[in-house]
């Protein structure tokens, strides 16, 4: 019987150890204007999560879209509306981003 309850509470995540929890995402604003991507480089570490929430605060611009082509993300990003685009690092590197014409462009610094 002490088997069965142990078994079910495991199952339940009850048995679960730490090292098993999930890192919850990092949030890192980001916005675009005259100058571009502000912040136009970021740093994370290999495994981890980030939320990047993305406003477009000029009209006169390139950057109507995000591109990461590492990650297949191609995001549009209408003006003066935050835009959430999650990522997980999977390996040390940078990772860029740009608008569609590859013109204005920030990275992702991974470690």
């Amino acid at each position: 019987m002490d088997r069965i309850v142990f078994v079910v509470l495991f199952l339940a995540g009850l048995g679960a150890s730490p090292d098993m929890a999930v890192a919850a995402a990092r949030d890192i604003a980001v916005s675009v204007d005259a100058k571009g991507f502000t912040p136009s480089t970021i740093s994370a570490t290999k495994g981890e999560t980030l939320k990047l929430i993305i406003t477009r605060k000029v009209e006169n611009t390139c950057v109507k879209k995000i591109v990461i082509p590492e990650f297949g993300i191609n995001q549009d990003l209408p003006l003066n509306k935050p835009v959430t685009v999650s990522i997980t690092t999977v390996k040390s590197g940078d990772v860029g981003f740009a608008c569609p014409l590859d013109m204005v462009k920030g990275k992702i610094q991974v470690k």
